[in-house]
């Protein structure tokens, strides 16, 4: 019992005292509430940007079904990546609509630089006053039976014409600026990219083969009338340079004005 009694005072003196283990308690709780509050935060925003893309993504599918069209194949991928925030967001190789856009309606370099638009307007002037004109010989003109005026001979004699010109020997006599337009216009079959013409109109072939080609020359010359842009008078590059001058007149006077505020307020703190 002795020998007891002579330990204990140097036991306790290894213990810790309350105080410090209250802090130490409060502190590890601390942290593990801390820790715990940070990681179901965070497993709850994920949760709820996964449901609400999913969401989203079952709203517009079934609109879209509606309208008997479909998504795109990354569609789910895309929708996702715009939920999750920056720092959690799933790396996906996506490549934006907008880009795919771009490259598919990008234009050659230099077809609006004024060589190429005066050598258009000259194309199209020397076209409506009809001093050039396509060559017949890279058309190809055949006959089928007409559904048209013909009267007894309607649906028994080939008088229906039909004019071909491939864009590969069409384009050559055409200029440059036009050569998009027209490969995009209603006339032309994507697959083959041969212009075709039709005419029914009269009973006899030769009329129809002329109302062809008076097609061709109605078609080449819409097409020059919607993109050739018109040529500025000068009664309008005047009004422009004035118009420019005025505004420049303008942006010194601010300045000086500016300038003269400032060298003001210079002068009174000087004194």
């Amino acid at each position: 019992m002795s020998l007891f009694l002579s330990v204990l005072p140097a036991a306790a003196r290894h213990l810790p005292s309350p105080r410090a283990a209250t802090a130490t308690t409060t502190a590890t709780t601390t942290a593990t509430t801390t820790a715990t509050t940070t990681a179901t935060t965070t497993a709850t925003a994920t949760a709820a940007n996964m449901l609400r893309a999913n969401h989203v993504s079952r709203g517009l599918e079934s609109i879209m079904a509606h309208a008997r069209l479909s998504l795109p194949r990354n569609f789910h991928r895309v929708s996702l990546a715009c939920y999750y925030p920056p720092s959690s967001r799933p790396t996906v190789a996506t490549r934006t609509f907008a880009s795919r856009r771009a490259a598919a309606i990008s234009t050659p370099s230099g077809l609006d630089s004024d060589h190429h638009l005066s050598a258009a307007r000259e194309w199209a002037a020397r076209l409506n006053s009809k001093a050039i004109t396509i060559p017949r010989d890279i058309c190809e003109i055949s006959f089928s039976r007409s559904s048209g005026p013909g009267g007894q001979n309607v649906n028994k004699v080939n008088s229906k014409a039909t004019l071909r010109v491939p864009l590969k020997s069409l384009l050559p006599f055409v200029p440059q600026l036009l050569h998009a337009p027209l490969q995009a216009s209603r006339y032309v079959a994507a697959k083959s990219q041969i212009l075709v013409i039709q005419s029914d109109e009269s009973r006899r072939q030769t009329a129809n083969v002329e109302a062809c080609y008076d097609k061709l020359h109605q078609v080449l010359k819409s097409i020059a009338e919607d993109t050739i842009p018109g040529e500025t008078s000068q009664e309008q590059r005047d009004k422009v340079q004035k118009l420019k001058k005025a505004a420049n007149e303008a942006r010194i006077k601010s300045k000086k004005l500016h300038s003269s505020k400032k060298s003001s307020r210079r002068g009174s703190y000087d004194d």
